[in-house]
């Protein structure tokens, strides 16, 4: 009776377990989704360029350099290539703006000069551009009219140029040069005082002269630490001479340098 009860509770658990096997059919292969191999395309982030103002009743909007100009200039070609570039008219703080920073400058308060300084506020300032292209201005009053360019063709020579400010059209490339011719067109007004003066060489136009570099006279230095002044004073009074300094410093590095 034991061994037929045991035999059919075998049957039984062998039954059962072929029932579990039945019942755990393994489920349907599901499709895998079809995988994108192509790169994912990312769209750039847009990079919106921070506007600098200066500061105070003479605060603007500085002036941006052109794409297509990718560098500071270091020749008065491209000085002209830069300013027919821009916006017209085209002020000299706002020439000054374009250039690259830091800048190297010195300064005098001598009034006797064919772009003379004007009083404390207003001493010439010279920039200096790439190893030969010296940029010279005056903050306003007779001298703030121009800018003069001198490139360097020698320790003690410069070709020299100028022109009037603000830039209403575009300039042709003897413009600079033109400007300063004398009466006889056989030399410039610069050549009176920074004699001997001869034509320039290859690769300049045919108005352009070559004459005495003649550097600034001892005894008229203005310092860095003026020019800081005055730009402090812009930023709580306003003045003729402010935008001009304003633009030296709003982007923090100047620093002083000697004539070579």
């Amino acid at each position: 009776m034991q061994s037929l009860t045991y035999t059919a509770m075998m049957i039984g658990l062998s039954w059962s377990l072929i029932s579990c096997v039945k019942e755990s059919k393994t489920p349907p292969a599901q499709k895998s989704a079809s995988v994108d191999l192509k790169p994912e395309i990312k769209t750039p982030p847009v990079i919106v360029k921070e506007k600098i103002k200066t500061k105070g009743p003479n605060a603007r909007e500085i002036c941006t350099r052109p794409d297509s100009i990718p560098k500071s200039p270091e020749t008065i070609a491209d000085i002209l290539v830069l300013i027919n570039a821009m916006p017209k008219p085209l002020s000299v703080p706002c020439l000054i703006d374009t250039l690259d920073n830091p800048f190297y400058v010195n300064a005098t308060d001598n009034q006797f000069s064919g772009q003379p300084a004007y009083g404390y506020e207003n001493p010439r300032i010279f920039l200096f551009l790439g190893s030969k292209l010296i940029v010279s201005v005056v903050p306003s009053g007779p001298g703030g009219k121009v800018v003069e360019f001198g490139y360097k063709t020698s320790e003690t020579q410069t070709i020299k140029g100028e022109l009037e400010f603000p830039v209403t059209e575009d300039l042709g490339m003897d413009a600079p040069y033109t400007y300063i011719l004398n009466r006889e067109k056989d030399g410039t007004v610069c050549g009176t005082c920074h004699f001997p003066e001869s034509r320039a060489p290859d690769g300049f136009p045919d108005t352009a002269y070559t004459s005495l570099l003649v550097k600034p006279l001892n005894g008229y230095d203005v310092q860095l630490e003026t020019l800081q002044n005055l730009n402090k004073e812009c930023e709580s009074s306003a003045g003729d001479h402010c935008p001009v300094i304003q633009s030296l410093f709003v982007r923090g590095n100047v620093q002083l340098k000697s004539f070579d």
